[in-house]
């Protein structure tokens, strides 16, 4: 049921257990209808940078209450969303204080045009897809950027402040040391599952282009860290060690230089960059390969 969401004031839908075919003319709201599963699964938007982009114009709040099946439990969840405070999520009537805890709850997979973005476009996209799959199978995977995002933002506000102070180095120190354990972690994560999308992803991708091409993925993080990505110990004290080398860049650039917002994927098709030489055939394929990769890792299943 969504109340007051986008284009909606007030709608009731039910959806079959199988395949689902939403039709209708031009801006009547099916993407929207969309986004709003996305929002139940992920407490974020695939395409509104603000929450109160989704609140029917004119009024001060929306909500989407659902009735949802989901690993064999039935769950009733309401997400309220406020032009003046933060959104509210329930889960069986009860508030959900950490997003960590609810994320992953209600798995969804989203294709969609702008999507094709992860090849076409900056790094930014393709860690934005790492991440969202990770953080709705990896609860502490999400708990682990949040905690990568406040350390940033702290150590980024010294490094602009220009505060050379031995009490600002030593807090900087500490944020270093704080950013390497995260990071190496973090690094882990995103390794093992790069390792895992390629592998259901070639086959994918061989299937649609019926043998003729091949895709890879090659995840790029940061020079210091060691061939071993899932060794986070010896990972933690490399990071911490370069972080300590760039200080003195990091001052006059006026931003941290390291850390999990640097990392990329690159995205290669029959060995050569996608971004570059791929066709735009090849790039939705490629796109769609992936995101069925992520599909059957969520359901612990193969093409």
């Amino acid at each position: 049921t969504l109340s007051r969401f986008r284009n909606y004031r007030e709608a009731k839908l039910d959806f079959s257990g199988g395949k689902n075919i939403i039709l209708g003319n031009n801006a009547q709201g099916k993407t929207n209808l969309l986004e709003s599963v996305f929002f139940l699964s992920c407490a974020r938007s695939f395409r509104a940078k603000k929450e109160i982009q989704l609140i029917l114009f004119g009024e001060n709040t929306a909500k989407i209450d659902a009735e949802i099946e989901t690993f064999e439990r039935r769950l009733n969840v309401e997400i309220e969303l406020s032009c003046f405070q933060k959104r509210r999520i329930l889960v069986n009537g009860l508030p959900e204080k950490k997003l960590s805890d609810y994320v992953g709850l209600v798995k969804t997979i989203l294709f969609s045009p702008d999507d094709l973005n992860m090849i076409k476009e900056g790094p930014r996209e393709r860690r934005r897809f790492i991440d969202i799959a990770l953080s709705q199978l990896k609860p502490k995977y999400l708990r682990l950027l949040s905690e990568h995002g406040k350390i940033l933002a702290h150590k980024n506000k010294i490094i602009k402040s220009g505060d050379t102070r031995q009490e600002s180095k030593q807090m900087l120190d500490v944020f270093n040391v704080k950013l390497s354990g995260v990071y190496s972690e973090i690094i882990a994560y995103r390794a093992r599952f790069v390792e895992e999308l390629n592998r259901n992803a070639a086959l994918v991708f061989k299937d649609i282009s019926t043998g003729k091409d091949g895709i890879e993925a090659l995840y790029k993080t940061d020079s210091a860290v060691s061939e071993d990505l899932l060794d986070t110990q010896k990972n933690t004290l490399l990071i911490y060690e370069h972080l300590n080398k760039r200080i003195a860049i990091e001052r006059e650039i006026g931003q941290c230089l390291i850390g999990a917002h640097r990392d990329d994927i690159e995205i290669k098709i029959n060995g050569k960059c996608a971004k570059i030489f791929a066709s735009q055939g090849q790039i939705r394929s490629a796109v769609l390969a992936m995101k069925f990769a992520d599909f059957f890792k969520s359901n612990k299943s193969s093409w």
